[in-house]
């Protein structure tokens, strides 16, 4: 979905997607209810948010290869042009099975990323990250205002939250 305002994706099933699952990008007063995703390939990302203002995403259940709910904002010079962060995007009583993590902002982060809030999510099974900020010092951008809360994980030796800066 690109450019798009007062979007509703509600109560259905994906399986089996083949790359990132549902991608919202430039997109306005977003609700994501209810969606069950399972995907087995090899970067396969849940919901992806880019460069999207007012955003809610409930009650929904993903098991994926790569990050489950991921902010992102345009790469490099795309991203730094558009200058539309992703915001006001709150995420809640979510579930993951599995996944690399739970809550991914970036790498994609040159638009800016700033007041995302997860809060009453769970980890059924297998999870690296709960919280993975990671981006590359070339593309600028900022991450501001990211909370997690009420955070259940099953496995043990999880890392709450883990920074990266690729090079």
């Amino acid at each position: 979905f690109r450019n798009c305002r007062n979007v509703r994706l509600e109560g259905f099933k994906v399986r089996g997607s083949p790359c990132w699952t549902l991608v919202l990008e430039v997109c306005e007063d977003i609700v994501i209810r209810g969606v069950d995703s399972s995907s087995s390939g090899p970067n396969v990302d849940g919901i992806d948010l880019s460069s999207c203002n007012r955003a809610l995403v409930e009650n929904c259940t993903l098991d994926q290869t790569d990050d489950c709910y991921t902010i992102k904002s345009g790469a490099n010079e795309t991203g730094r042009r558009r200058g539309i962060p992703s915001e006001n995007i709150v995420i809640r009583d979510c579930r993951a099975v599995r996944g690399h993590s739970l809550l991914g902002i970036g790498s994609e982060v040159s638009g800016g990323i700033r007041n995302v809030h997860m809060r009453g999510c769970s980890v059924a099974e297998d999870c690296w990250r709960l919280l993975f900020v990671k981006t590359n010092p070339k593309r600028g951008g900022f991450v501001e205002n990211v909370s997690i809360e009420n955070i259940r994980a099953k496995k043990a030796g999880q890392s709450v939250m883990e920074v990266e800066m690729f090079y």
